[in-house]
Order: structure tokens, then sequence, then C-alpha cells
């Protein structure tokens, strides 16, 4: 995105990096049009509600219903019981081994 907008040299994969292909992006970074460039992108930035967005866009991508507990769906599932895809919070497994329903060995985090 940033060479796109001509504000950064073209990604360099980690594997094909040399000291000369550094000092290459070293010059373009340093080049009066790219510093421009990466100028008009930082005030395109700074006016964006980036933090916010990207917030909720991690929020609504989560499996809520993969991290909720099966007995008390208001916790979150810290344990799954094997051989299962049972999930179930620290308070119910906590429960269930004290009752003992199940046995500590039972439970995987």
């Amino acid at each position: 995105m940033v060479h796109r907008a001509g504000a950064g040299p073209v990604p360099i994969p980690h594997k094909q990096l040399t000291a000369e292909k550094l000092a290459d992006a070293i010059r373009i970074c340093l080049d009066t049009e790219t510093q421009a460039a990466a100028q008009r992108m930082g005030e395109q930035i700074s006016q964006e509600n980036g933090p916010d967005v990207a917030g909720k866009h991690f929020h609504s991508m989560l499996p809520l219903d993969r991290m909720r507990c099966a007995l008390e769906p208001k916790g979150k599932a810290v344990w799954r019981l094997r051989q299962t895809n049972i999930r179930i919070s620290a308070f119910a497994a906590a429960v269930l081994v004290d009752e003992d329903i199940i046995d500590l060995q039972d439970l995987k985090l």
C-alpha cells in the first residue's frame, strides 16, 4: 500500500534482503517525492478513525460461538472436554470437578 501510494520502496521479502537492496530502499525513502507522498499519506491517515474501525472489524470477525461456555453462555470458554468439542468456562469446570461430575484430566486448555 505504501509503495502503491508512492510513499516508499517496493517491499523486499526478508529472504531476498541484501545490503544493496536495503541501501536502494533507503535512498528511495530519502527522495523528496517519496517523502512528500508519505506526508500526504500521513495526513490522510490522521483524519481517519483507524483504531476504532480496526477494533470494530477485529471484534466482528471473532468466532464468538466457539468462545463461549456451553453451560454458561455469558462466560468465556477456557477449557474443552477431551474427546468432545464442548467448551466450558473456568467456573463451570471448577463446579463440575468439585462435584465429581468430571475429572480434571478430562479437561484440555
